[in-house]
Formats: C-alpha cells, structure tokens, sequence
C-alpha cells in the first residue's frame, strides 16, 4: 500500500525486492541482531518491544492507510454464519463490511 502511495498503483511492486517476509518475532530479531536486514513492519508487541531496544519508527500505519487503524482480524465459518445470521450480520455492519 505505501508502495502503490508513492510510486501508483501501476508500481505496487516496486520494493518487493527489497523486502524479506518474516514473522513478527523472527523480524524483529534479525533487525536487532545487525544483520542485513535493516528494518522491520510488525505489530505490538513486537513494535513496543524494538522500541525499548532502541529501535525508532520511520513511518507509522497511519500514514499508510490515512486514518486510524487497528490490527483486526474476525473468523468466522460458514457454519456460524447460516447458523447465526443476524449476528453475523450485526457484526459486519459494526466493522462497516454490512
């Protein structure tokens, strides 16, 4: 997305080759560590805890998305929801998705 914000949309690709897919933690350690790896995108804890170590943010999600966010994540079956289609329902008008 910040790719897409900087280069268009045509250019979302444009840093892939300059980006390694690790987990938060594993990310979080090979940047700590001095490797190669320079820096990292995670999620809290893992964002608090570079922090601490002395790490310092150079864009936030923020920017990215321009508005508030927050890391939400809903599973839901199929079973529950032609079980439950009211709830379903409810909770997908209450994240905007109704």
């Amino acid at each position: 997305m910040a790719a897409a914000k900087m280069y268009g949309d045509s250019q979302y690709n444009q840093l892939d080759k300059h980006t390694v897919s690790l987990s938060h933690p594993d990310g979080l350690s090979v940047v700590l560590s001095g490797a190669e790896v320079g820096t990292v995108v995670a999620a809290i804890p893992y964002i608090d805890l570079g922090m601490q170590k002395g790490l310092r943010p150079i864009f936030h999600s923020y920017d990215v998305v321009d508005r508030n966010a927050t890391t939400v994540l809903l599973w839901s079956g199929r079973k529950f929801q032609e079980e439950n289609p009211a709830t379903f329902n409810a909770v997908m008008e209450a994240f905007g998705r109704g």
